[in-house]
């Protein structure tokens, strides 16, 4: 549908009669080409078989070894974002809101461009741009938007404040790569394309998770009411990413039918708003229809100041959301059986090395690094004997979903079992 009106009513109709998209007059002719995009990614009816999983690779080879800043306050979405741009080469350092992203922005790190999340906690993506702009004075630097209001008036918005461009949410790999290719090949020489080691690593840790308590990673053929076939093939024919997305949906969500009713009745609307938009662009990803149109039904609501509106709206997005909840708690790993280790002696742990590795992990944590999920392995080894398996688990499902903060604190727990002492610098 194309309208010369941003009118909330109308557009919140048009997702009623499932209409599949809606533009804003004047059409921006990039606009158009990403919704039409969009449009024809997700109607791709194959589901990849177990062969066909990993991706082809469908970002120009100039790319590869580029670094990337991703901005992103969404666990999934970081999952997401991390994985595609790894398993294209790109060198990808994360930063979970607007504040964080101007630090390391600013920090003397040479970026290729920065793809910028628009509604985050703290700081959002306009203002953090504004400030990006003012410390390095210049448009050298492509600023990327990203964000699920995908109307002209958005994009305008990302515009005025320095972006160069914008991607809509939920992300099509093809446009990602086809915007960076646009902003970073004409500045990126050819000598350039050939991946370093570090960065080759980078792709194998990444491209070759498994779940430890469900190694299998079963799919299932369907679940509704995810629509399966449109979600493996907005992510590429990764099988396994879906999986980890559901999971992570369920995870981060299942709270969320009491906690609408708790900002309800104190009438939180601004967090509530928050919960609809992240709810909906979840639901988008994951092809979870009905869901992202009353989540999406719900934050229009909000933010147009309708409070007659947003009653009649919550429990219709609880009724989408419940159901979804459960059909995504049936492919939740499987709890693991153990068998007891004998606890090693003193003289088994060597406490000089077991400290290095802890100092580089933690470091890592601090960072953002994709590199912390890689660093567990020699850890865990060193330990090898101790009870610990809960421990390292509960971190390794933290970074499975780039909760680097929760890693941390798992890590905290992990140590306090140690029977040597951790040494801080």
């Amino acid at each position: 549908m194309i309208s010369a009106h941003r009118h909330d009513v109308l557009m919140t109709e048009a997702e009623q009669l499932r209409i599949d998209a809606f533009l804003v007059k004047p059409v921006d002719k990039s606009l158009l080409l990403e919704t039409i995009a969009a449009l024809f990614t997700k109607t791709t009816p194959m589901l990849a078989t177990s062969a066909q999983s990993a991706a082809p690779t469908i970002a120009a080879p100039e790319l590869q070894g580029a670094h990337i800043l991703l901005v992103e306050d969404n666990a999934i979405n970081q999952q997401i974002g991390i994985e595609f741009l790894s398993d294209a080469g790109i060198q990808v350092t994360l930063a979970v809101n607007g504040r964080e992203a101007v630090e390391k922005a600013c920090s003397g790190v040479l970026f290729d461009a920065i793809l910028m999340d628009v509604q985050m906690p703290e700081m959002d993506g306009l203002e953090a741009t504004r400030k990006i702009r003012e410390h390095l004075g210049s448009l050298h630097l492509p600023i990327i938007a990203m964000t699920a209001q995908a109307m002209e008036i958005e994009r305008l918005s990302c515009l005025a404040v320095g972006m160069n461009d914008h991607i809509a949410k939920p992300i099509v790999p093809q446009i990602l790569f086809a915007t960076l290719e646009r902003w970073l090949l004409p500045r990126r020489p050819k000598a350039s394309a050939a991946p370093t080691p570090a960065i080759t690593a980078n792709i194998i840790a990444t491209s070759s998770t498994v779940f430890p308590q469900n190694p299998e990673g079963i799919l299932p053929d369907s679940l509704p009411p995810f629509d399966l076939k449109a979600a493996v093939s907005r992510m590429g024919g990764k099988q396994k990413l879906v999986l980890k997305s559901l999971i992570g949906f369920y995870e981060g969500f299942n709270t969320a039918p009491t906690e609408i009713n708790r900002l309800v009745l104190e009438d939180k609307m601004d967090e509530l708003l928050r919960l609809a938009h992240t709810i909906k662009g979840i639901a988008a990803t994951l092809e979870a229809k009905e869901l992202a149109i009353a989540a999406g039904a719900l934050e229009n609501a909000l933010g147009s100041k309708r409070p007659d509106g947003v009653q009649l709206l919550i429990e219709p997005l609880r009724a989408a959301l419940i159901p979804a909840l459960e059909a995504a708690a049936k492919v939740l790993p499987t709890p693991a059986t153990t068998t007891a280790n004998p606890a090693p002696t003193m003289s088994a742990i060597n406490p000089i090395e077991v400290n290095r590795l802890l100092a580089e992990l933690r470091t890592l944590l601090a960072k953002n690094s994709t590199k912390a999920r890689k660093a567990i392995t020699p850890l865990r080894e060193a330990l090898a004997g101790l009870p610990l398996d809960p421990h390292f688990d509960a971190v390794a499902a933290h970074l499975e979903r780039f909760d680097f903060r929760g890693a941390e604190n798992s890590l905290t727990v992990l140590v306090s079992h140690l029977p040597v002492q951790e040494q801080h610098p």
